[in-house]
């Protein structure tokens, strides 16, 4: 293998080596492409984070109220009960 053949070879060397870069650049573009798209659906989602938040405390609020006022509500009515019941053994009492 003279000079012809070395030159040969290391010209087949480069070639391949421009490839390889060429590929190399490639799979750099895609991931570049990706992280791009991730780091966009990442400030979509940190973005409705906010809105989920406020809305499950909206939910919980409702909730608790709603407790709230079937507790109310039923104490009122215990009351109005106890009320009547004291209002007509007053009245027995001072009946007799």
């Amino acid at each position: 293998m003279g000079l012809v053949g070395e030159l040969w070879t290391l010209a087949r060397k480069v070639e391949r080596l421009l490839q390889l870069e060429e590929a190399q650049n490639k799979v750099l573009s895609d991931l570049k492409d990706q992280l791009v798209s991730l780091d966009k659906r990442l400030s979509h989602l940190e973005s409705r984070q906010d809105v989920t938040v406020n809305e499950a405390k909206a939910a919980a609020r409702a909730a608790s109220y709603e407790a709230t006022q079937g507790v109310v509500s039923d104490l009122a009515r215990r009351i109005g009960t106890l009320e009547a019941s004291a209002a007509a053994r007053t009245k027995r009492i001072r009946s007799e």
